[in-house]
């Protein structure tokens, strides 16, 4: 079970940041239970397979598919409504600002349909998450089952099995693979759950920041932005050097808004902050 402790405390003056964090939490705990419901959904159905065939093999791979299609489905759509959430909660941060609906919602619509440096759109992104999920899946399946085959051809030319032989059929049982499959989805080394994970941290800050960047860039006595590290900064990287340099002569970390370099790079909770004009600039 993924911990979700390490979501930073927002700044006191910062309500904005405080409820999209909370979203980031929250939606995090929504999309663990949907992976966890899926993972055990596909690990029943294989384990309750006395063996595993060439018909079976057919069976689980359909199943597989079509169970990932539903968790994408469940996941895209849980996403695109917390896009609209975390733009929403930038009000907070400039109360003093007009709210805009119609320019909250092209934000939304850019920020999935704008494809990235990587050539994919949001969709294409969570798309690739998934389909590569059910990918693996079923490979791990036809593995398993080429080695329970071939384990089964040498025992028949055995003079007796051998703890490797024992171990091999073991493996290619259907109750080995459905834990195999579960820990592909939920605990093995990046697995599509935490692909999501930092997918769903990137975008909701991102929104967030981006409409609060343009709601700054529409105040007429803001100077520009603060680059500010998370309360919970891990180590040092890029982000120490955007929140020291003064490249504008506006102060340590300060840049233009049409020049700050916020956000750094994915799965940030660095974040930036309007600085005005009677601040001593």
């Amino acid at each position: 079970m993924v911990e979700h402790n390490d979501i930073p405390k927002a700044p006191a003056n910062r309500p904005d940041l405080a409820e999209a964090w909370a979203l980031v939490g929250e939606l995090e705990q929504s999309s663990d239970a949907n992976y966890r419901h899926h993972a055990q959904r596909i690990r029943e159905f294989v384990a309750a397979f006395p063996s595993i065939g060439l018909a079976e093999l057919a069976e689980i791979h359909h199943f597989i598919d079509a169970e990932m299609k539903q968790l994408e489905t469940k996941q895209n759509t849980m996403l695109y409504g917390g896009l609209t959430a975390a733009v929403i909660a930038a009000r907070l941060g400039l109360p003093k600002m007009v709210w805009n609906e119609y320019a909250e919602k092209l934000l939304v619509r850019s920020l999935i349909e704008t494809p990235l440096a990587d050539g994919l759109n949001l969709s294409g992104r969570l798309w690739r998450i998934h389909a590569g999920a059910a990918r693996d899946m079923k490979s791990v399946v036809d593995v398993a089952v080429q080695r329970g085959w071939s384990a089964e051809k040498a025992v028949q030319h055995a003079m007796e099995i051998t703890p490797e032989l024992r171990q091999a059929l073991a493996d290619a049982g259907s109750e080995a693979v459905a834990k195999r499959l579960e820990a592909g989805l939920l605990h093995d080394s990046n697995n599509a759950r935490m692909k999501f994970r930092r997918v769903l941290r990137t975008e909701i800050n991102r929104a967030h920041g981006e409409r609060y960047k343009q709601l700054v860039r529409e105040d007429e006595e803001a100077v520009g932005l603060r680059f500010c590290l998370s309360p919970r900064h891990p180590r040092k990287d890029i982000c120490d050097t955007h929140a020291s340099a003064d490249l504008y002569g506006l102060g340590a970390g300060v840049y233009p808004v049409d020049a700050c370099p916020w956000p750094a790079h994915p799965n940030t909770f660095s974040y930036v902050e309007v600085v005005y004009s009677d601040e001593g600039f």
